[in-house]
């Protein structure tokens, strides 16, 4: 077990993480202080993770606002005060980093997500191939590839959406939920915030082309 330190690494990663919100608020994607946002700390056995607070504007984001808490999610006592929570979709991190090697998780409630879902109504897994950009998903090396996005139905029940998630984790680093958004993941900050941009440009160009 670790003892929940967090080293100079996490500090670096964890500022560049505030930056991504930022960025992401600016881009119109985690209004009215929606959008949950985690990070493994390089020490961490699984045993404990940071997580956004919840209820904070992101245009205000801060370091401050990275919280620790454990594999269940529950705020640790180094954290702790009142009225702080990390958000009604932690289960679906807890279950994204108990089952693959995701070091950073982000979600975006951009309307080009929502849009992309509203393509596809009745479906619960989208084949894109062809695109030179699906290269920019981690284990692509040409556009001559198909990715499986999973969709699922919007709930306010997370316990049973991250275990419908769990089953198709293999498809891709990112599902969609839909008229909520859209949930990625990968093995470095820098890696999930790639992801990020590369389903974000896939979202337009489908959302464009309709």
């Amino acid at each position: 077990m670790s003892m929940h330190e967090l080293t100079q690494f996490d500090e670096d990663n964890l500022i560049f993480l505030v930056e991504i919100v930022r960025q992401m608020n600016a881009r119109g994607e985690n209004p009215g202080t929606s959008g949950i946002y985690s990070y493994r700390p390089e020490k961490s056995e699984g045993d404990f993770f940071m997580l956004s607070e919840a209820g904070v504007d992101k245009g205000v984001f801060g370091r401050e606002h990275m919280i620790g808490v454990g594999e269940k999610g529950e705020v640790l006592p180094l954290w702790q005060k009142s009225g702080r929570s990390t958000g009604n979709e932690t289960p679906l991190h807890m279950m994204i980093y108990e089952e693959t090697d995701a070091n950073c998780i982000l979600h975006s409630h951009s309307l080009e997500s929502v849009w992309f879902c509203d393509l596809y109504p009745g479906k619960d897994l989208v084949e894109i191939t062809g695109l030179e950009m699906l290269k920019g998903i981690s284990g692509n090396e040409s556009h001559d590839v198909t990715l499986h996005i999973p969709i699922f139905d919007n709930t306010q029940d997370v316990q049973s959406l991250a275990e419908s998630a769990r089953k198709t984790l293999r498809h891709s680093p990112g599902f969609l939920i839909r008229g909520h958004g859209f949930t990625c993941w990968g093995n470095s900050v820098w890696e999930a915030k790639r992801h990020l941009e590369t389903f974000d440009y896939l979202f337009k160009y489908f959302n464009g082309n309709k």
